[in-house]
């Protein structure tokens, strides 16, 4: 059951930042200082709260002011709380919703909007598989929060808050990805069961890193 649908995305504001991913079903707290952009969120809260936030392409930096290309898979989120402060800037939270393509782009007053069209994820097709991945990919973070140790708790809420698949995957990303081409990959990836993988693979390789850095550290001690 979709959150929201088509005809909401019409026209919808789009909010580019260099180096970031939104992710569906994520909290993400944002500070709104360009006038441009307060303006735009001035709007988004008079009337839906929706947003689309994408990345922009790499050389933005020649043209951050204009209007610099944009990754044209970005995510909807809806602003569900907001702070205005001195100088009319805001702090926002925005609640991740769905993944979207951007479509049509193009300046309305000082900001870009665009027609969003969802990019639901593909149907898991056997559950028996979808809940083997899963469970796969539980494992391998439920590792890595042992050898974090108190720094994993974050880990452990996503863990203990995630129902399903896909919530599990978006949320495990937002978290522990940090590269954003990675990022941005994970985001436009539709077979969940394929975004599984991946962070199975990324997460082990965290882990063999981790507990091979702790060992050496342990090494060198012993030597002292």
């Amino acid at each position: 059951m979709n959150l929201i649908e088509e005809k909401q995305l019409e026209g919808i504001p789009v909010f580019p930042l260099p180096d970031f991913v939104l992710f569906p079903n994520t909290l993400v707290p944002f500070h709104i200082f360009e006038p441009r952009y307060v303006q735009m969120m001035e709007d988004c809260l008079a009337g839906s709260r929706l947003v689309a936030i994408t990345g922009l392409l790499p050389g933005w930096e020649s043209d951050y002011y204009g209007n610099p290309p944009i990754h044209r898979v970005g995510c909807v989120g809806k602003v569900v709380n907001e702070e205005r402060l001195d100088g009319g800037r805001l702090n926002i939270y925005v609640h991740g919703l769905a993944r979207v393509s951007l479509r049509e782009p193009h300046v309305e007053q000082s900001y870009r909007t665009a027609r969003g069209v969802l990019l639901p994820d593909y149907p898991l097709g056997n559950p028996d598989q979808g809940w083997a991945k899963e469970e796969r990919l539980r494992s391998v973070a439920s590792e890595l929060r042992q050898v974090l140790g108190q720094g994993g708790e974050p880990l452990g809420k996503v863990l203990m808050h995630s129902d399903g698949i896909s919530p599990l995957t978006f949320r495990l990303s937002s978290l522990l990805l940090t590269d954003p081409t990675q990022r941005q990959a994970i985001l436009e990836l539709r077979d969940p069961k394929e975004r599984c993988n991946r962070l199975v693979e990324h997460l082990g390789r965290l882990v063999l890193q981790l507990v091979g850095s702790k060992r050496l550290g342990e090494l060198a001690m012993t030597r002292h």
